[in-house]
């Protein structure tokens, strides 16, 4: 059987800077001026968190209905839907043709959704580039709010292995076998 040709828009994300090509070197946007990580962005996200601060914003309800939300005051479009069932994405083991990554985006914000899974988000700071984040949307009420965490670990394919020496976000055609596992060796 042949593999077929798939497309994935890379939004990873877990929780630990892991540099990619030398672990003693930083990377170029971890030096100054920049000092990726420890520079407080000021993106969507930033914002977004603000509102929920305060109580002008609450994200509620069940996975779906947080997502919807979220989507709304982000100014996302919900036709901006992609589906990915590609095993490209730190939530591989719940990602596949049965069970797709839902991608939405705009020029400045994309949005990535496993159903029963986490949402994943890369923000555009206008002098940081892409800053990732994720938070789990289930079972989030008055008492237990949305929580962005900031997803440096994103780095190790959007600041690293895939582009040299600035975080970027990208998309790229590849091979994936019948479960959605990348065959590598085919190219991209």
């Amino acid at each position: 059987m042949k593999p077929r040709l798939y497309l994935f828009l890379a939004l990873g994300a877990a929780s630990i800077l892991v540099p990619c090509s030398h672990a003693q070197d930083p990377e170029t946007y971890e030096l100054p001026p920049i000092n990726y990580s420890q520079t407080k962005p000021h993106d969507v996200i930033t914002r977004l968190q603000t509102r929920l601060g305060s109580g002008q914003l609450k994200l509620n309800g069940t996975d779906r209905e947080v997502v919807q939300s979220l989507l709304r005051a982000l100014h996302i479009p919900l036709t901006s839907q992609m589906l990915v069932f590609s095993k490209t994405s730190f939530q591989k083991d719940i990602i596949g043709p049965a069970h797709p990554r839902a991608l939405y985006y705009t020029d400045n914000c994309y949005v990535g959704w496993v159903p029963s899974g986490l949402v994943e988000i890369a923000a555009i700071d206008p002098k940081l580039g892409p800053v990732f984040y994720s938070f789990d949307p289930r079972g989030l009420n008055e008492k237990n709010p949305a929580e962005f965490s900031r997803e440096n670990d994103c780095m190790r394919c959007h600041g690293g292995n895939f582009v040299r020496g600035i975080p970027a976000v990208f998309a790229r055609s590849l091979y994936a076998d019948k479960d959605g596992k990348p065959i590598l060796r085919e190219g991209s």
